[in-house]
C-alpha cells in the first residue's frame, strides 16, 4: 500500500523559541509604526521573530508547497473509476427487474428503489467514494502516478488534513481566533517543529501578559512600565551604539548606561580617575609606541580614559511635529523613537532633570511618556502650529527652577498656523502674518533664556528660511538630520551641552 507523508528534517531537533523580551522587542517595530498593539500583535503572529520563530504566513506558504506538490503528483481517476465499478456490483441488480417469488419477472418502480437506497445508511464504499469525488470536484489533480483502490483511505485522508490546515492558517493570518485549530494537524502536516512554533505564535498575547510585560486595557491590550521600558532602552541603546561606532569606531567602548563619564572626550590615565577605559584608543597608543608588531603588549602609559564630569540640572521640553506630512518617509515614526530614547536616557542618566513632550499639529498639546507608543500623526488637523508648540513649552519651564532651559524643536515644515488672541488663522503657504506671530514667540523665549535648537528632517526652502531667522533672534542651533541620524544627533547634542568637565 502506498502512503502519503511530509516530515522536516529537523523534526527531531529540540526547537529554540523566543523569550518574551525577544517577542516585545519584535513587536516594538510594529506597534511604533501602526499605534495598534492590536494589529501589532496580528503583524508579530503573521510574520514571527526573527530566525528563532516561524510565522502564519511562513506555516501557510509551506502547506500551499505540499499542497502543490501533492496535486502535481498524484491522479486518482483510476482508483474513482474502480470504485464506482465496485459500487455498482456490490448493488448486484445493475438496473434489471428481480424475479418475483412466482419466479416470473415484476416491473422495477425505479422512484420506489431510489426512496429505499436514501434511507439506507450509507456503506463505508459509498463514504469512501463520495468523499474521493468531494476532493476531485474541489482540488484538480495533474500528475501522473495513479491511486489504488487500497490506498484510497489514506490519500484523502491526506488531502483533507492539507486542506484543513491551509483553512486554518489563512483564517488566523486574516486574525481569526487562533485557538479554533489543533495544534496536532500542524504536527502531522509539517512536523513537531510546526507544532511548536503554532503553540507559541498562539499564546504569544498570554506569555506576554504573564511576563508582565503586557496588560489588558479596556477592549485592547497595552505596555506595562515593566514592557514600555524595556522598548524604550532598547531603542536608547541603538543609538547609542551608532554613536559608538561614529565615534569611535566599531570597537566595543565601556561608557554605556554608566552616566558619570564625557563620551565625547577621553585623557591619558593617571593614578585617581575613574577606570571608565577607551579602549580603541588605548590600543592606538600601544601599536603607536611598539609599531609593526604581531602582538600588542599593554604599558601603563598606553591607558587613555574618557573624561569624568559631573552634571547641572537642566529642564527641556522635546516638541514633536504631529502634522500630516510627517507621515513620509517615517519621519513620525523615527521622531517617536527619539522621544522614547531621549526620555529613558533622562530616567536613567539624568533623573533629576525635566523633560516634557509636546505634540503639535494645528494646536499643541501635552504628552505623556508612556503616550508615545500609540501616538499617531494628525491626520485631521494637518496644519503646523510653531507658535503655539513654543507657548506652552514655556508655560512648563516656567514652572521649573533650571536656569539651564532648551527645547528640542523636531519638525518637517514651516509654520502655517498661529493665533492672534485667541482666534486661530492657518493657511497653506504660510501667510507672513504666521511667520511673524511664531517669531515674536521665540523672542519671548530668547526673553526668558530658553535656547531653542531646531532639528529639520526634511530639506526645503521655505523652512530652511524660516529656522536661519529663528537662529538669528535665538542663540539655539538649526540642524538637518535624516531618519538615519536624528537619534544620534539629539542625544549627542543633549549630553554635550548637559556635561561640565572637571579639569
Amino acid at each position: 500500500m502506498r502512503t502519503f507523508q511530509y516530515t522536516l528534517a529537523s523534526e527531531n531537533n529540540p526547537v529554540t523559541l523566543p523569550s518574551p523580551e525577544e517577542l516585545l522587542l519584535s513587536l516594538s517595530e510594529p506597534l511604533l509604526e501602526t499605534g495598534d498593539i492590536k494589529k501589532a500583535l496580528q503583524k508579530i503572529i503573521n510574520l514571527g521573530e526573527g530566525k528563532k520563530l516561524r510565522g502564519l504566513e511562513d506555516l501557510l506558504a509551506e502547506t500551499r508547497n505540499i499542497k502543490a506538490s501533492f496535486l502535481k503528483s498524484y491522479n486518482p481517476k483510476s482508483a474513482l473509476e474502480a470504485l464506482q465499478k465496485e459500487l455498482q456490483r456490490q448493488k448486484g441488480w445493475g438496473g434489471l427487474p428481480e424475479p418475483d417469488r412466482k419466479g416470473g419477472a415484476r416491473l422495477l418502480d425505479v422512484s420506489e428503489e431510489r426512496e429505499k437506497a436514501q434511507k439506507k445508511p450509507p456503506t463505508p464504499l459509498e463514504q469512501l467514494l463520495s468523499a474521493l469525488q468531494d476532493i476531485t470536484h474541489t482540488v484538480p489533480f495533474t500528475g501522473l502516478t495513479p491511486v489504488s483502490p487500497e490506498a484510497v483511505h489514506d490519500f484523502i485522508e491526506r488531502m483533507n488534513l492539507i486542506l484543513q490546515v491551509e483553512r486554518d492558517l489563512q483564517r488566523a493570518v486574516w486574525g481569526y481566533d487562533l485557538t479554533a485549530m489543533k495544534t496536532q494537524h500542524i504536527s502531522d502536516l509539517l512536523g513537531e517543529e510546526a507544532g511548536a512554533t503554532w503553540e507559541c505564535l498562539k499564546n504569544i498575547k498570554s506569555e506576554l501578559e504573564r511576563s508582565g510585560l503586557l496588560e489588558e486595557w479596556g477592549n485592547t491590550y497595552r505596555l506595562t512600565q515593566k514592557g514600555f521600558h524595556i522598548i524604550s532602552s532598547k531603542i536608547l541603546k541603538e543609538i547609542f551604539d551608532l554613536l559608538k561606532r561614529d565615534l569611535f569606531g566599531e570597537h566595543a567602548t565601556t561608557f554605556y548606561g554608566e552616566g558619570s563619564i564625557d563620551i565625547t572626550t577621553s585623557r591619558p590615565y593617571v593614578f585617581g580617575l575613574p577606570l571608565h577605559i577607551n579602549l580603541s584608543k588605548t590600543l592606538m597608543n600601544a601599536a603607536i609606541r611598539q609599531g609593526k608588531t604581531p602582538r600588542l603588549s599593554l604599558k601603563p602609559e598606553d591607558f587613555e580614559v574618557y573624561d569624568p564630569e559631573y552634571a547641572t540640572f537642566s529642564a527641556t521640553v522635546l516638541i514633536l511635529d504631529m502634522s500630516q506630512s510627517m507621515k513620509d518617509r517615517n519621519n513620525f515614526l523615527n521622531a517617536k523613537k527619539v522621544a522614547l530614547a531621549f526620555n529613558d536616557l533622562i530616567r536613567r542618566r539624568f533623573p533629576p532633570d525635566y523633560l516634557g513632550i509636546i505634540g503639535f499639529s494645528t494646536l499643541a498639546r501635552k504628552l505623556l511618556p508612556t503616550e508615545l507608543p500609540y501616538l499617531r500623526w494628525d491626520a485631521e488637523q494637518s496644519y503646523t502650529n510653531i507658535q503655539d508648540a513654543l507657548r506652552l513649552s514655556r508655560r512648563l519651564l516656567k514652572r521649573e527652577g533650571s536656569h539651564n532651559k532648551q527645547i528640542i524643536l523636531i519638525t518637517d515644515g514651516e509654520p502655517t498656523a498661529h493665533y492672534e488672541g485667541d482666534k486661530l488663522y492657518f493657511r497653506f503657504p504660510p501667510h507672513p502674518g504666521t511667520i511673524k506671530y511664531t517669531l515674536e514667540e521665540v523672542k519671548q523665549c530668547t526673553r526668558e533664556g530658553i535656547v531653542i535648537n531646531t532639528f529639520m528632517i526634511v530639506k526645503s526652502n521655505p523652512l530652511t528660511n524660516f529656522v536661519e531667522e529663528m537662529t538669528k533672534i535665538n542663540p539655539g542651533q538649526s540642524y538637518y538630520a535624516d531618519f538615519d541620524t536624528l537619534g544620534e544627533n539629539i542625544i549627542l547634542n543633549y549630553l554635550v551641552r548637559k556635561r561640565k568637565k572637571i579639569s
